[in-house]
């Protein structure tokens, strides 16, 4: 378990929410907490390999620049509750290590917000990513090669919650929550999809909506049948026998 990216843990626990499988409080809080975890850090394991010049647990280490030391567990508050996260740590290294995205992020927690919101909204871009991990002055505090490698991950995220295929789910009714966020500073709110809840009903109660269904429908039908009426039928004349007739 120690071998596996936190990033990765918490992509399990976005899709276990999605699947339904964790439902606890509000969905919609919940799911933007973790998008939101997971954009962090993605960032704190992209800084994490900029500094010790190789990937995750990868062979290789130059003397002085360290290696990866387990976790430290963090905390940002935020309007949606507060986020937890995991942060990298770096031991036996010449330098010590600090992370500048730490320092910033817990006063971008907005920006962090909506960016967690449009990563599943209209998935994200390397300007987004530099723009919320950047110093004062504006310089992106990642490697481009950093920013490339997370937006990427990111894209995928995007991608496959975009092209589930929900044709396994046999829903009977289904109930769609939708929330307007402004995905751009300065326009006006989008719609956006936030939850949708499906209701599976048994075999027998599926038979007893469609009794009631051709209940309707033949009520239906008896009620808009065509008018036959004895008053609107035209009688013919009554022949009369020659032996009738005088």
């Amino acid at each position: 378990m120690d071998r596996i990216p936190a990033s990765e843990r918490t992509r399990e626990k976005l899709k276990a929410l999605m699947e339904g499988q964790n439902e606890v409080g509000n969905g919609r809080s919940d799911l933007v907490r973790l998008a939101a975890r997971l954009i962090i850090e993605e960032a704190l394991e992209g800084e994490a390999g900029d500094a010790l010049g190789r990937d995750y647990y990868a062979r290789g280490a130059v003397p002085g620049s360290g290696y990866r030391n387990g976790y430290r567990a963090g905390r940002v508050k935020s309007a949606e509750g507060a986020i937890a996260f995991s942060a990298p740590q770096i031991a036996d290294r010449t330098e010590p290590f600090r992370s500048r995205i730490r320092e910033v992020v817990g006063g971008r927690t907005e920006a962090l917000e909506a960016l967690a919101v449009e990563m599943y909204a209209r998935g994200l871009s390397t300007r987004d990513i530099e723009a919320l991990f950047a110093d004062e002055a504006g310089k992106s505090l990642l490697s481009r090669t950093a920013v490339s490698e997370i937006t990427e991950r990111l894209w995928a995220e995007y991608e496959g919650f975009a092209s589930r295929d929900l044709s396994e789910f046999d829903v009977t009714y289904l109930f769609i929550d939708g929330i307007a966020e402004r995905l751009h500073l300065g326009q006006p709110r989008e719609a956006v999809l936030a939850r949708g809840r499906g209701i599976k009903i048994t075999e027998f109660e599926m038979r007893q909506l469609k009794a009631i269904r051709n209940e309707i429908d033949s009520g239906f039908a008896a009620r808009h049948a065509p008018a036959t009426s004895a008053a609107l039928v035209t009688a013919s004349p009554t022949r009369l026998s020659s032996k009738d007739r005088t």
